[in-house]
């Protein structure tokens, strides 16, 4: 199994040092599109269950909240900090990396979600 930390670096569209964020979302916000961002902490070790675990189903709620559909978040940019760097993702590759590494196809990935969402 690939580490899932090698995906979110494979699948992100930026790359930025952490301390940066802020300016560089100042920059996308400025933009004709306006992203709605997620924020999460990727740990530097520990399984991926773990992470999968803290991270999506509360992922799928707060995009839920926005009124997008956790399965298809498109808008929403995912900025996943890792040690000192920050990777910038759209939300839909983040969902990628659950399908990825969980071998989830489209039906299941709506099962997973509906479960979250209760």
């Amino acid at each position: 199994m690939r580490d899932f930390r090698t995906l979110l670096i494979a699948k992100a569209f930026r790359e930025i040092p952490a301390e940066t964020f802020n300016r560089v979302l100042g920059e996308l916000t400025a933009d004709e599109w306006p992203p709605l961002v997620y924020e999460v902490v990727v740990p530097e070790a520990g399984p991926w269950e773990g992470f999968r675990d803290a991270a999506y189903p509360q992922f799928a709620r707060y995009v839920k909240t926005k009124r997008i559909d956790p399965e298809d978040p498109r808008g929403v940019v995912v900025s996943a900090f890792l040690g000192n760097r920050c990777f910038l993702l759209e939300a839909p590759a983040f969902v990628d990396i659950l399908c990825e590494m969980d071998s989830l196809n489209a039906s299941a990935l709506h099962f997973r979600v509906l479960q979250w969402l209760l």
